[in-house]
């Protein structure tokens, strides 16, 4: 067993503070929340790719709260045990929102926390400052400190025609044994990207991907706002490749913003991927194929030259041989 104790007192900013749940448990903004979470020091190799500063309760965490002469354990959302494996524990946890609790911002506020874990954790009691998902939107569109990178069209063009010639290797999904090019032209090499949020399964909005992302695939900035407003460990992993994606390290991507306001009125789950191809000119798809439709429709003619697509979703073209087609020129 191991054991801990907080012991904080906020009476000096009580005066500038405003606590929140004053609406029926809703916060409001510029409310101010008091959370408390959990830093694991020695992260596990499963977890490498999260960053370190990730919630994760230590097992068999309990709480006992005092404040203004008053004493409760607070309930936490807390791992499961499997049953197979009494050593292993899944599932997700959250952080403790302490500020339902606070009766009297003046009085002490005590946290006693008993634990059962071998592993080092580091508890952290936070003051924050609550912005709701629409005004963070609103933020980060704007002209102020929050606002992110914003590309033009000439931009976002200028990046795939990047993108598109760092692909020095390609790979073929060909029928042909002799493994040969089969008249590949490499000035025909496209990507292709979906214009469907993932999400609300409609056409993106306001299409944005992180700075770092290797990957031209876009998603919803509003939707990615949202669907992030829980406080967990887990929060801001980008929709293609999962890695962290800070809403400041967010770019909106003014060519496919430009491709959007031309054909969002037709996009929809059945049809969503157009082909942007190197100079800069792209092509909306037809109706998408099933998995188990024919890529051909005749195997007696075989095509004279034949391109290679790769997948805007990529960030190693080597790695995923599987989402590269050949299409027929007349396709």
């Amino acid at each position: 067993l191991s054991a801990c104790r907080i012991r904080t007192n906020l009476s000096q900013a009580a005066n500038i503070l405003t606590w929140g749940h004053r609406n029926g448990g809703r916060y409001e903004n510029d409310d101010t929340r008091l959370l408390l979470r959990a830093l694991p020091l020695v992260v596990p190799a499963k977890y490498k790719k999260y960053r370190s500063d990730s919630h994760l309760w230590p097992k068999a965490t309990f709480i006992n709260f005092f404040h203004d002469n008053k004493s409760s354990i607070l309930p936490i959302q807390q791992r499961r045990e499997q049953s197979h494996d009494r050593s292993l524990w899944k599932s997700m946890c959250h952080m403790l929102d302490v500020t339902p609790h606070i009766t009297n911002p003046r009085a002490d506020i005590d946290l006693a926390i008993c634990t059962r874990d071998s592993d080092i954790y580091n508890f952290q009691l936070a003051m924050c400052k609550y912005v709701s998902p629409k005004e963070l939107l609103d933020e980060v569109m704007g002209d102020g400190p929050r606002s992110i990178v914003k590309l033009t069209p000439d931009e976002g063009r200028a990046l795939v025609k990047q993108n598109l010639e760092e692909k020095d290797t390609v790979n073929l999904d060909s029928d042909d044994e002799d493994g040969g090019d089969n008249g590949l032209d490499l000035d025909s090499i496209y990507l292709t990207c979906s214009l469907l949020c993932s999400v609300s399964m409609k056409a993106i909005n306001t299409p944005v991907r992180g700075m770092h992302c290797k990957h031209m695939q876009c998603f919803d900035l509003a939707n990615y706002i949202a669907t992030h407003s829980t406080v967990h460990g887990g929060r801001w992993r980008c929709a293609v490749c999962d890695e962290f994606v800070a809403v400041q390290d967010l770019m909106v991507d003014g060519f496919i913003a430009e491709i959007l306001d031309k054909i969002r009125n037709d996009v929809s789950s059945s049809r969503d991927k157009v082909e942007i191809y190197r100079d800069g000119t792209w092509k909306f798809l037809d109706e998408n194929k099933l998995r188990y439709q024919k890529k051909r429709s005749s195997t007696s003619e075989q095509p004279e030259n034949k391109r290679a697509k790769t997948n805007a979703n990529d960030s190693n073209i080597i790695a995923q041989a599987e989402v590269i087609d050949i299409l027929d020129d007349d396709d």
